[in-house]
């Protein structure tokens, strides 16, 4: 993809953020949050969430694979289990997750594992990184196809460019940013730590439990 067309594709992310973002007010925030606070699944996954990311423990790629569904392979989880601290070195030294996804983001059969790159980087990068999935970026990319004819991105592409995009929406829409946030400054909320989470975090919380738990 050319300059051109990154420039373009970006421009067409930001729009959508901005509609869809448009519908949620405070009530149909709270809605979503309290929807979330209900869903065991989703809590399960907040408190591992907030274990490895926030409170920084060592992680075993076995459970990662699991709480993020990522379904890596038993040995490509041995060979990242026995690495952990190259890998970890690697992600926090240079934070280039082109480099990361071609040294450990492939297995040993040849698997891609792109999103498994994106969350790992998140999880380590918080502030930096989004743990894009593949129900986000299909959100974009459908968003995008009824009117444009893209050109096909690599998944690390798309990190690339809605991490870009939350990181403008927020800087633009700090009155949404605010609202999000005084919203889980609420007692009944006090579980999702807000004051420790980034907004291109907060923005990805809400794109994730509304594209992948909320029926």
């Amino acid at each position: 993809m050319n300059v051109k067309e990154q420039e373009k594709l970006s421009n067409l992310v930001c729009l959508i953020i901005e509609k869809q973002f448009k519908e949620f007010d405070e009530s149909k925030l709270n809605e979503l949050f309290r929807g979330y606070l209900s869903d065991k699944r989703s809590v399960t996954f907040t408190n591992y969430y907030h274990e490895t990311v926030l409170d920084k423990q060592k992680i075993n790629f076995g459970t990662f694979s699991y709480q993020w569904a990522l379904h890596l392979r038993k040995k490509h989880i041995e060979y990242l289990d026995e690495n952990y601290e190259l890998i970890r070195k690697k992600i926090l030294e240079e934070k280039d997750i082109y480099s990361f996804f071609r040294q450990y983001g492939i297995d040993q059969d040849g698997r891609q594992n792109k999103s498994f790159c994106c969350k790992l980087f998140h999880t380590f990068l918080p502030k930096e990184f989004i743990p894009l999935d593949n129900p986000i970026m299909k959100n974009f990319k459908t968003e995008i196809k009824k009117k444009n004819k893209i050109t096909e991105m690599h998944f690390l592409e798309w990190e690339d460019v809605i991490r870009h995009e939350y990181i403008q929406f927020s800087s633009k829409n700090k009155s949404k940013i605010n609202l999000i946030i005084k919203l889980l400054l609420k007692k009944e909320f006090s579980f999702f730590r807000v004051n420790e989470l980034s907004d291109i975090r907060l923005l990805d919380l809400i794109y994730w439990y509304n594209l992948n738990r909320k029926i």
